[in-house]
């Protein structure tokens, strides 16, 4: 890992001020951070089962009455088509793309003649052959109607599609594998075989309304290109972590359908964590309540600084190209800065001239905003103390660009086994977005499937343009190789365990 001391500017672009004078290093005299993954070998919990759905659900209903539940435009009703297009010349560029709500007849269609209900099985079951670890899988169905059925439960891949059909939910969500098949809760439940989570995939949620205290070209449920960079840091440094900090090597990505992302973390050791694991973990991650983050650096934030400054991607200068840094975020930091007294900076009356000085230049860029924070220090007549304040600064503008671009992940979806999220190709019920597999660069404005268009091409209206079947068919494949390639090494894994026995 390049220490600070070494490090250069971004490939292509500028330092931001942010390189150390390797002639004078101040190391700060803070407490360091444990740097090693937290412990996952603990006693299973015996956590009762909770529904943390419901709070979920009107945050979602809420953002719905607000947006319209497209992403850049409203929709006028049920089978209407808008074509989102951004609301800003600088968001000119993005390509449109349409959003609808679909009807249940479309929602029929799709669940009878596209979805994928055998490779879902696949990847749950870990297995040809349906066993426990599908048949015991709950399954929450959502309806038009606003009703949320939890406790759903199949035998196999065809009972799985019957039932979906039969039923026919807006969306349906995966939740963990219980001790008994979740729909003979009530038969087979007695006092010794009591219903009780014992397994699910790892699963992070991250969301750009999480962001909306730090981009300015979007808020609440509208994105675009621009903002949707926030989304391509954040798969790059948690997927670097989960895979070079503790080993996991399952995991996929997949478009919530409107404005985030899941990542499905599958490997067995993953889908055993018991709740204070998957607490350790995610908290491995967060830095939502940190203030000033403690020097050196825990290497997991030295990474994600490289990834974010250093990069060949340029992010940090392409988010200051593209989005500003907000007067109230910049004037907050600072204050929490000198809370720390390691870590003075400004005193009351340099902030105070700071953030009076950026309301009456209200134009400047996020370049300027950096350039201009040395000449607010406070001086002073000591040398010493004005070189301690120097890097000082430049310890707070990394700390900055951490703040900004680090991911912002939803804390409460990844602790708790028995949390249930949306399928894998499932459809978004406001946007008519299917929930496909996604990589770095994925643009959902050019890029996201949308059911009516699917529907189309396989109706074959679309005959000069099969791009949406295509996409969906790639999709279909590239899940189908995640699922094969868990069932292969999880094969591997139990023939070496009966070779152990073999003696």
């Amino acid at each position: 890992m390049p220490s600070f001391a070494s490090e250069s500017a971004p490939e292509g672009g500028r330092s931001f001020g942010l390189n150390n004078d390797s002639s004078s290093p101040v190391k700060p005299q803070v407490e360091h951070r444990d740097t090693s993954p937290p412990e996952i070998s603990l006693i299973p919990s015996n956590e009762v089962l909770k529904n943390s759905r419901e709070e979920e659900e009107e945050e979602e209903k809420e953002e719905e009455k607000k947006s319209g539940d497209s992403i850049l435009l409203q929709d006028d009703n049920e089978n209407s088509a808008a074509t989102a297009t951004a609301d800003t010349a600088a968001d000119a560029d993005a390509a449109a793309t349409r959003s609808y709500k679909p009807s249940s007849s479309d929602m029929l269609y799709y669940y009878e003649r596209l979805l994928p209900f055998k490779s879902i099985f696949l990847w749950l079951n870990h297995s040809p052959v349906p066993n426990n670890d599908f048949i015991n899988r709950e399954f929450a169905f959502e309806f038009k109607s606003g009703a949320y059925q939890r406790y759903n439960s199949f035998s196999s891949y065809q009972d799985f599609k019957q039932q979906v059909v039969k039923s026919n939910p807006t969306r349906f969500e995966i939740g963990a594998i219980y001790t008994l098949p979740p729909n003979k809760r009530k038969v087979l439940s007695n006092s010794k075989n009591v219903l009780k989570p014992l397994e699910k995939e790892l699963v992070f949620d991250i969301d750009l309304t999480d962001y909306d205290e730090v981009r300015s070209c979007c808020s609440k449920t509208d994105i675009c290109e621009k903002c949707w960079m926030f989304i391509d840091i954040a798969i790059e440094i948690v997927e670097s972590g989960l895979k070079q900090d503790f080993g996991f090597k399952h995991l996929i990505w997949i478009f919530s359908g409107r404005r985030g992302i899941h990542c499905w973390v599958s490997d067995k050791n993953a889908r055993s964590l018991n709740d204070p694991q998957r607490r350790a973990i995610i908290e491995y991650f967060d830095i939502s309540k940190e203030n000033v983050l403690r020097k050196p650096y825990h290497p997991l934030l030295e990474k994600s600084f490289n990834i974010i400054y250093n990069n060949k991607k340029n992010y940090f200068e392409n988010f200051l190209k593209n989005q500003n840094i907000k007067n109230d975020f910049l004037i907050d930091k600072l204050k929490s800065y000198n809370t720390n007294e390691s870590q003075l900076l400004f005193n009351k009356q340099s902030i105070l001239e700071l953030s009076n000085y950026l309301e009456s230049n209200p134009n400047l860029s996020g370049f300027e905003k950096l350039s201009i924070l040395e000449k607010f220090l406070p001086q002073s007549k000591s040398n010493i103390n004005n070189k301690k304040l120097l890097q000082n600064l430049k310890d707070f503008k990394k700390d900055l660009v951490l703040f900004l671009l680090y991911p912002k992940l939803d804390l409460e979806v990844s602790k708790q086994t028995h949390h249930l999220l949306k399928s894998p190709f499932a459809v978004h019920p406001g946007t008519g977005n299917i929930s496909i597999p996604i990589h770095i660069g994925f643009n959902p404005l050019t890029s996201a499937l949308n059911l009516r268009d699917l529907i189309n091409a396989n109706e074959g209206l679309n005959k000069d343009n099969n791009t949406s079947l295509d996409l969906f068919q790639k999709s279909i494949a590239t899940f189908d190789d995640f699922a094969k390639s868990i069932i292969k090494d999880e094969g591997v894994k139990k023939r070496e365990a009966e070779d152990l026995l073999d003696f």
